[in-house]
């Protein structure tokens, strides 16, 4: 396997201090009361772009005393439909009774839509639960809770900001050697392109950035078409995506390589227990693989902080969009496979179960 790109390694440090930083939201979140856990979770629906103002999403969430519902939110500015909320700040996990108390209290409202948030997580039988119901009920674990923070700027502040940059092409072209005016013909008229401004920078994106929206974006409504139990992020102009699978320290992250005709999936691994962790999903390699019905790359990254499980799809250009529905179906295979063979195994980790070899009798 090729070795990281200096700016695959910084996206992937970038990845590790979100990790980090998600802890340590779910950490202060737990030294708090429930009545500042609502007031958060209003505070991150309006950033989100529910409830209107803080002043009028204060007025709408609330304990509405009425079995299962915590509070109620305008789901647009207008108000033209609402969302219910169910907001649990526990440390054991959410499991299928506590979604089909919420999905009944739904019900008795005529109620479509509802917002179950935990800063735990949620069984397998929770999650499987709501594709079988009529009510459209999102979970958020607390993994998700906190990146949705991060995004949307509650309760963290900016502390550094690096910019990356690269030669600017249009600045060394040189007047001299540009047509004269005799050679000089008149380009030919052509539509004016409707660019995509970034968020971030407010430039507009460049052509491969671009793709990479489109990638991404075609990726997510395939999944979504598929009925794929996987929670897919938000699409953003990058060759990496990262998804959650229900444990703080390990996430997937999709990838897109052009240069390298490759796409593939990555179980990443970190945290200071990640060499434990490591270590005990490597014992069951082999079944792990028979579950997987192929062969993963296992692979510690000496000096990085962190460890990975991959999975690679050669000889496939993602710049090629005829080849696209196959990539999307390559991907949406193997994501459910991950998430068959690894969440609850990884649910189910304690570092304390593994002995380094120096340390066994």
């Amino acid at each position: 396997m090729p070795e990281e790109t200096a700016e695959e390694s910084i996206e992937g440090n970038y990845q590790q201090i979100r990790k980090e930083l998600a802890a340590a939201l779910l950490q202060k979140i737990s030294e708090n009361t429930p009545t500042f856990f609502e007031e958060l979770v209003i505070d991150l629906l309006v950033k989100m772009g529910y409830g209107g103002s803080r002043e009028d999403a204060g007025r709408a969430v609330g304990r509405s005393g009425d079995g299962g519902i915590d509070g109620i939110i305008n789901e647009d500015r207008l108000g033209l439909d609402i969302v219910y909320i169910q907001a649990k700040q526990w440390k054991e996990n959410v499991s299928r009774p506590e979604i089909q108390k919420f999905a009944g209290a739904l019900q008795g409202q005529r109620a479509r839509k509802g917002v179950f948030i935990t800063t735990s997580s949620f069984t397998k039988g929770a999650e499987e639960y709501v594709k079988t119901i009529d009510s459209k009920i999102i979970l958020i674990d607390g993994n998700q809770l906190a990146q949705y923070m991060i995004d949307h700027n509650v309760g963290v502040s900016v502390e550094k900001t690096y910019q990356i940059k690269r030669v600017d092409s249009d600045y060394f072209i040189d007047p001299a050697k540009q047509p004269t005016p005799d050679s000089y013909r008149e380009p030919e008229h052509k539509p004016q392109q409707i660019i995509p401004k970034n968020k971030n920078t407010k430039t507009p994106l460049s052509e491969t950035h671009q793709r990479q929206m489109r990638y991404w974006t075609g990726l997510r409504d395939y999944l979504l078409e598929k009925g794929s139990s996987v929670s897919f992020p938000s699409p953003k102009p990058s060759r990496y995506l990262d998804l959650s699978i229900g444990r703080t320290n390990f996430w997937l992250m999709i990838w897109q390589t052009p240069t390298r005709s490759e796409i593939g999936i990555w179980l990443n691994i970190g945290g200071g227990s990640r060499e434990a962790y490591f270590r005990l999903l490597e014992e069951e390699q082999a079944d792990i693989h028979t579950e997987m019905d192929e062969e993963l790359q296992w692979i510690e990254l000496s000096g990085k902080q962190r460890n990975r499980i991959c999975l690679h799809k050669e000889d496939t250009d993602p710049q090629d969009e005829s080849d696209w529905p196959e990539q999307f179906e390559w991907f949406s295979a193997k994501l459910e496979r991950f998430n068959q063979v690894f969440r609850e195994r990884i649910r189910g980790l304690d570092a304390a179960d593994w002995i380094p070899e120096d340390d066994a009798p």
